[in-house]
């Protein structure tokens, strides 16, 4: 018995160029010699990234706009930029001397 999701074709192929660029991003996290925060942070990116898109597939499974279909392909790019941003600024802890007025 051969399942299939009702979803659109056009996710399909969004959905695996998606996994191509994510596991090119994700060897490279990898890669890099930090002890392990670059992957971790690429993680929690990819696991938001695939929350979202879990959200954008359902709202509209069988009409998806450009948006839609760009965001599914190439929004772990952007996400994983601002991922990594956000947990330097917050492991840093200059955000705690802004809390303290210091």
């Amino acid at each position: 018995m051969k399942t299939m999701l009702p979803i659109s074709a056009s996710y399909r192929r969004a959905i695996y160029d998606a996994l191509i660029v994510q596991v090119i991003l994700g060897v490279l996290a990898m890669m890099v010699l930090d002890g392990g925060h670059m992957a971790h942070t690429t993680g929690i990116a990819l696991l938001a990234f695939w929350s979202g898109a879990a959200v954008i597939i359902i709202r509209r499974p069988m009409a998806p706009t450009q948006t839609d279909l760009w965001l599914i392909r190439f929004g772990s790019l952007p996400l994983i930029v601002v991922t990594a941003s956000l947990a330097e600024w917050i492991w840093s802890g200059h955000w705690i001397w802004k809390i303290h007025g210091g």
